[in-house]
């Protein structure tokens, strides 16, 4: 029977980097039978952008060629409009996945793979049994990626800092703290799966599987939804920025910095990663106070034991709690180093600007 492979992510545990790498190599991934629908040719798609500088295992940067491709967009109309207002209709968007899938039923392919994350950890009023509908006939797989939400936290805060401008992203965040918190993984599988009526639970520690595991992050993911096939690749996601330097955008996001600017420095310390630390060593900074993070950790515990009993997954072979430095603001003596590290990369214009904002940040 021909297999439909949901790959659903959570935030933060490599599911945009599957998405890019994916896209990118959909046509070696057809010559092993295996679809990846590209949904950028699709009405409901229109948004195309380019996915970001990437490193080879040289450190050369790479730039792929092809658009982010991730399938949330097809299933927004699926979802509750008050929380995702979908620009397009359910018919257009069942129409859309109809074509696909007849694609894929009529092909001689064995397996179609189809990657989002946001509408269905996000939206708990989602319309799983019309999405199960949709798919009827296909013998069904659901794997999720897994991370520590402490982790995963870092994360998000830190590509929100960088890429929202004048957002307070700890309230953007905060929703998404308070749903892990309250539900954890293993009760959002299982709502998932039980709404799309699929047994074949696979899931994954992110960390373990795409970044620390033998194989590339793409030759480990088909590896481990039965789908092993000889492709692998040679790059990776640049590293997430010190703490201090998102504290360092973060203040900049709060102050009256002209947008390109903004842009321009983020980018500068994106393309310019540093293992450097500033102020305080020892124990791992974090952007979350610890009693969260305590009650995180704890939440986190909870889960990997319920989804060991209910899909098999061995709990991950995590170090006791031990709390974590809370890095909640910069000195300016810090915003001046990292300045004066980033001006060798950045236009007079935005230069003067960056000037400008933290002279505003000191007074303040």
């Amino acid at each position: 029977m021909k297999r439909a492979i949901f790959h659903i992510g959570a935030p933060k545990t490599g599911t945009t980097s599957l998405q890019n790498v994916m896209s990118w190599r959909h046509k070696d991934l057809a010559r092993f039978g295996i679809v990846y629908p590209q949904p950028e040719l699709t009405p409901l798609n229109p948004q195309f952008y380019r996915s970001p500088l990437t490193l080879d295992k040289n450190g050369t940067e790479v730039k792929f060629d092809r658009n982010i491709a991730g399938h949330g967009t097809l299933f927004l109309p699926y979802c509750d409009p008050s929380s995702y207002p979908p620009k397009h209709d359910r018919a257009e968007a069942k129409n859309v996945w109809d074509q696909i899938l007849t694609d894929f039923r009529t092909s001689d392919m064995r397996a179609i793979v189809i990657s989002a994350e946001t509408p269905f950890f996000e939206n708990h009023s989602m319309d799983l049994a019309a999405i199960a509908g949709l798919f009827s006939g296909l013998d069904l797989t659901l794997t999720v990626g897994l991370r520590h939400p402490i982790d995963l936290l870092q994360g998000l805060f830190a590509t929100d800092v960088a890429n929202i401008v004048r957002a307070s992203c700890l309230a953007r965040d905060y929703p998404v703290i308070q749903s892990y918190r309250n539900s954890g993984y293993a009760e959002q599988i299982s709502r998932i799966a039980q709404g799309l009526g699929i047994t074949d639970v696979r899931p994954f520690y992110a960390e373990d599987l795409l970044w620390k595991g033998p194989r590339s992050m793409l030759g480990g993911f088909l590896e481990h939804v039965g789908l092993d096939v000889d492709i692998e690749q040679d790059f990776h996601s640049r590293p997430t920025p010190p703490p201090e330097e998102v504290l360092f955008l973060r203040d900049l996001n709060s102050h009256d910095i002209e947008h390109e600017a903004f842009g321009e420095i983020s980018k500068a310390i994106a393309n310019n990663p540093t293992k450097r630390t500033y102020g305080k060593t020892g124990s791992k900074p974090c952007f979350f106070p610890k009693p969260m993070q305590a009650l995180l950790d704890q939440r986190y515990r909870i889960d990997m034991d319920e989804i060991a009993q209910n899909w098999g997954l061995a709990p991950q072979n995590i170090p006791p709690f031990e709390p974590r430095r809370a890095v909640l603001n910069i000195s300016d003596e810090t915003r001046q180093t990292i300045a004066a590290r980033l001006m060798p990369n950045l236009s007079d214009r935005t230069s003067n600007a960056l000037h400008t904002a933290l002279k505003s940040i000191s007074a303040n």
